[in-house]
């Protein structure tokens, strides 16, 4: 057993020192990312306001449900967190294999999750396929103002994860939640 677990814990050591490196540049970009996306360094000739907005100010999130049960034979292009983590494909599934109501999304719309927030699952959709639903664990953000590629990476900073977690409420970390009311009035900074 013993030359087995030498070489072994050889890698494990090689494997820790490369991750250092790795570890140290994601934590450099996190913050830099978090001076960008509040304002406080500016690109060269960049010199338009920043402004403190709530996002109910500049979107809405998409409340249309939908019970796929009900359309048994009909294919939906399903948003959800295991295809999130998957591969960040929606699944193609018939309306009879999901047992719960749906959210419809269209167009572009940003997909908030609610559950377990630290996660910073937050997918961007750039253009729904037909028949497009996301499950209810997401909220789905919608906005004619904003670009939602720069909320996507606002909502993903260190900072709005944080706080995000400080909002939500349950029984258990795996459980805990973000009301979709907190979520709109949480603060964001945007160019003006």
């Amino acid at each position: 057993q013993r030359p087995i677990v030498n070489p072994l814990t050889d890698i494990d050591t090689i494997i820790a020192r490369l991750k250092q490196p790795t570890e140290k540049k994601m934590q450099i970009k996190a913050g830099e990312m978090q001076r960008l996306l509040t304002g406080k360094v500016r690109l060269k000739g960049y010199t338009e306001k920043w402004i403190t907005i709530t996002l109910k100010e500049i979107g809405n999130l998409n409340k249309i449900s939908i019970d796929p049960q009900q359309y048994p034979d009909t294919y939906f292009a399903e948003y959800s967190m295991p295809a999130y983590d998957s591969c960040r494909q929606p699944e193609r599934k018939l309306g009879v294999e999901m047992n719960s109501n749906r959210t419809i999304i269209e167009g572009q719309c940003l997909l908030i999750n609610k559950l377990n927030v630290r996660q910073q699952r937050i997918w961007l959709v750039n253009k729904c396929e037909e028949n497009s639903v996301c499950s209810s664990e997401f909220l789905p953000f919608k906005s004619d103002t904003c670009d939602l590629a720069f909320i996507g990476h606002v909502m993903r900073s260190t900072k709005t994860t944080s706080d995000l977690i400080d909002m939500s409420t349950g029984t258990s970390n795996s459980q805990r939640r973000v009301a979709p009311k907190d979520l709109m009035s949480y603060s964001i900074t945007i160019p003006e």
